[in-house]
């Protein structure tokens, strides 16, 4: 009796395992907004939220070729966050507004109100240096 009832255990289990790899994979959010053309804005918390204090812009006509940075700097930092940061990016960052839609890089200028996510390594200096995978113009 046993042995009959972990057969029926095992063969509902090797069922259930077949048909969830036959299943097609759910689609995540971002590829939905990716076709809409809008950017996902993570729902971790941003390397740091502030003003942007400077802004340069460098070369290309496009976003595609330009590059720049950013000194952005919070009055509140968020814990876990940092208070000052001298940010890089280039045409692989994504830089969008807060409804997901892209932006452009200018902008990125004085005064305006940005949070940033970091990618790669920090430069623990101060203010650190960072590169950016995503800069969010709030």
């Amino acid at each position: 009796m046993r042995l009959a009832r972990r057969l029926g255990l095992l063969s509902l289990s090797v069922v259930a395992l077949a048909a969830f790899a036959c299943s097609e994979p759910a689609r995540p959010a971002d590829v939905d907004q990716a076709a809409a053309g809008l950017v996902l804005i993570p729902k971790t918390p941003a390397s740091i939220r502030g003003v942007i204090t400077s802004a340069s812009l460098e070369g290309g006509t496009t976003l595609a070729g330009a590059r720049g940075s950013v000194r952005v700097e919070s009055a509140h930092p968020e814990p876990g966050s940092y208070d000052k940061a001298v940010v890089a990016w280039d045409g692989e960052t994504r830089i969008a507004r807060r409804d997901g839609t892209p932006a452009t890089a200018d902008e990125l200028a004085k005064g305006v109100a940005v949070s940033v996510w970091f990618t790669g390594p920090v430069r623990e200096s101060y203010p650190v240096q960072a590169f950016a995978r995503l800069i969010v113009v709030d």
